[in-house]
């Protein structure tokens, strides 16, 4: 038997309080997170949104913690972010809460992608007419 062995013998009981104890506790955190930063945005705390999968390279030279506005619609403001040195800058979402449209995000995202896909087509056409 070694030392652990020894500690937990005869005190299993007690583990058991101390860990439902903890179990309680890290609960309640969590619903106190969960109210503080409510899942799902856009909603009251949160309508900012990363948007994953685009990200833009530095070479227009944006300082780090940039924030300059890119496009916007009548629901959506797009931002694209510097948020660290020697690294690519990412697209922000900014939705307004009364937007009723869900995953608007997601289809503005979509509506990018295609547009630079649409833009990369074009520049080979070109490119190759020349």
């Amino acid at each position: 038997m070694d030392k652990r062995d020894r500690l937990l013998a005869g005190n299993e009981d007690e583990l058991k309080v101390l860990l439902e104890q903890y179990y309680e506790q890290a609960k309640k955190e969590q619903q106190m997170l969960a109210e503080k930063y409510p899942p799902n945005p856009p909603n009251d705390v949160c309508y900012h949104a990363l948007m994953s999968g685009i990200l833009i390279e530095n070479s227009f030279g944006p300082m780090v913690h940039d924030y300059i506005p890119f496009f916007s619609t009548e629901y959506e403001k797009i931002f694209i972010w510097t948020h660290s040195k020697n690294a690519y800058s990412v697209l922000i979402s900014e939705v307004k809460q009364k937007s009723r449209i869900r995953d608007f995000g997601k289809m503005l995202g979509q509506y990018y992608i295609w547009q630079c896909l649409i833009l990369m087509h074009l520049k080979e056409q070109m490119r190759r007419e020349l």
